[in-house]
């Protein structure tokens, strides 16, 4: 039979071989002592073992050893296609001080999806933004479309862009260059040629939107010899109104290949807009033109903001997964180190639970919160009794007000009928408000209540169950709790200073209670309570 220490190196070793992140042991005489499986893979280095040195490791990690211990994220493979990001902690065990041990993480991933986010955040910004020109109207035509340009290039990541307006001809009007040109002759011999004989000219003439991927293989393209780079990618898309082109939108950059069919389709339908600005501007388009085109707009912007909400899904869902893991090892370590006598370390690794656990609610929140934006919540309504549920509802809060001055009870009907209902977002709904309760009230009492009687505000409507939940907190001034549902918002900004919390609770509360058929109810003094009081239909 194995001996406990022996067990234990045993524990040890396994989750050492085991761990997803990467581990590295480096003594003060530069020398690698020991790496994981994790950390030759993620180094792409199999041979990175013990006794190895410090010339097999990426200059950037090979840095951090004369640093101070902390986090530092590094970027690894910078000269390859797909460099990558780490996240590195770096320790001194104060067992051992002769020895670093990094701990590395890939988070490339999580930045390339940092930035899809903040792409889609910023699409639909400016998507927003030219539907509102185009609903409020243009009164500086030249300047609305120069800042329409730019929003493409932004978009598109292109170095440079213009739009030629055009005549039935082919005759150009003008000419918006982005970013500006400081020579205005050299713009107009540009544009002459480039109608006549170059890529401009082509598009007019042949009614359609071309992409070249290398202008080194395209004689359309013409290169201008005073130009501060080679233009190797361009996009050129007729402005089309009705049957006639009325402009045209060039973009380049000095990549090759890098114009694909997601930007064309963007760009092409930004088009459509400049062409409605265009159009106004000369014979003011009318009033239900333009509602058409704001419910466009408006339709493409909900698409934004549902795919910001389903990304945000997924993410969630992948910070949720390294978060458990961090758990799982800290219950293992905490246990390990009761066992080896090592009194300072349970408590570490206590702290590094509660981190993650409130952590990992902040995610639970977030991913409700989109799952209840983007419509992906599905109740499971069954009939709940009441009695028993308000008994469930006395165990778990109990643990709120322990080591508190404040004393919790709990009230219920008698003969309560049930309620058909989803009982786990019912719980989920209760348990929220009473740890709000808990949380702001220092002193005094808090009471949950389920009642049968009429609606607080439809004493007709006497059919009603109602949950209540009142305590003697600190109270919520009455401006402010018309936003008090709000996302991401708390009724006083000065209270998440010293009581904590991101503003999402109750956002969350808000919308689950509207999609259970329900209805909040508040009311509320400063300095003296509020009382919480959740309606419900019998027969909804």
């Amino acid at each position: 039979m194995m001996s406990e220490p022996n067990s234990v190196r045993a524990m040890y070793e396994l989750a050492w071989q085991h761990q997803a992140d990467g581990l590295l042991i480096i003594d003060n005489q530069q020398t690698i002592v020991a790496t994981n499986p994790a950390a030759r893979q993620l180094l792409n280095d199999p041979q990175l073992t013990s006794g190895a040195n410090l010339n097999q490791l990426p200059p950037p990690l090979v840095t951090l050893i004369q640093k101070e211990p902390g986090e530092y994220d590094i970027t690894i493979d910078a000269d390859t296609l797909l460099p990558r990001l780490l996240h590195v902690t770096c320790l001194i065990p104060p067992a051992n001080p002769q020895h670093h041990l990094f701990l590395l993480r890939d988070i490339t991933m999580i930045q390339q999806q940092q930035q899809q986010l903040q792409y889609h955040q910023q699409l639909f910004a400016h998507l927003v933004t030219i539907a509102r020109i185009v609903a409020e109207g243009v009164n500086n035509p030249d300047e609305t479309i120069h800042s329409i340009l730019e929003m493409v290039r932004e978009l598109t990541q292109a170095t440079d862009g213009s739009i030629f307006l055009c005549q039935a001809d082919g005759t150009i009007l003008h000419s918006i260059i982005a970013p500006p040109h400081p020579t205005k002759n050299a713009i107009k011999d540009r544009i002459t040629t480039a109608m006549k004989s170059g890529l401009a000219g082509w598009v007019f003439d042949n009614r359609e939107a071309v992409v070249i991927a290398d202008s080194n293989h395209d004689n359309r393209w013409i290169q201008f010899p005073e130009q501060e780079y080679i233009a190797r990618s361009v996009l050129c898309i007729p402005i089309n109104h009705d049957r006639d082109i009325i402009g045209l939108i060039t973009l380049t950059h000095h990549r090759p290949n890098f114009f694909d069919n997601e930007k064309q389709q963007l760009v092409g339908a930004i088009t459509g807009y400049i062409a409605h600005i265009l159009v106004k501007a000369k014979t003011d388009a009318d009033q239900k033109q333009l509602l058409q085109q704001l419910a466009v707009a408006k339709a493409r912007a909900e698409a934004a903001n549902r795919a910001k909400s389903t990304f945000l899904a997924n993410m969630t869902h992948e910070l949720r997964t390294p978060l458990t893991s961090i758990m799982s090892y800290s219950d293992v370590g905490e246990t390990l180190a009761s066992r080896q006598d090592l009194p300072q370390f349970p408590v570490i690794f206590q702290k590094i639970k509660n981190g993650a656990w409130h952590l990992l609610d902040l995610i639970n929140n977030l991913l409700d919160l989109s799952n209840l934006e983007s419509g992906n919540i599905t109740l499971q309504n069954a009939p709940l009794d009441l009695k028993a549920f308000a008994q469930a509802i006395t165990y778990k809060a109990a643990p709120l007000f322990e080591k508190t001055n404040v004393a919790f009870s709990v009230q219920v009907d008698n003969n309560l009928p049930p309620l058909t209902i989803d009982q786990t977002r019912l719980d989920q709904l209760i348990m929220n408000f009473l740890e709000n309760a808990a949380k702001f009230t220092p002193l005094g009492h808090v009471t949950f209540t389920t009642t049968q009687a009429p609606h607080p505000h439809h004493p007709t409507a006497d059919n009603y169950i109602l949950f209540i939940i009142t305590d003697t907190g600190i109270g919520i001034p009455p401006d402010q709790i018309q936003t008090l549902f709000d996302s991401f918002t708390q009724a006083d900004t000065s209270l998440t200073r010293q009581y904590g919390g991101a503003g999402i609770g109750l956002a969350i509360n808000y919308r689950l209670c509207q999609l259970m058929g329900g209805e909040i109810i508040i009311d509320s003094i400063l300095e003296t309570g509020t009382t919480i009081t959740l309606c419900f239909p019998l027969t909804p």
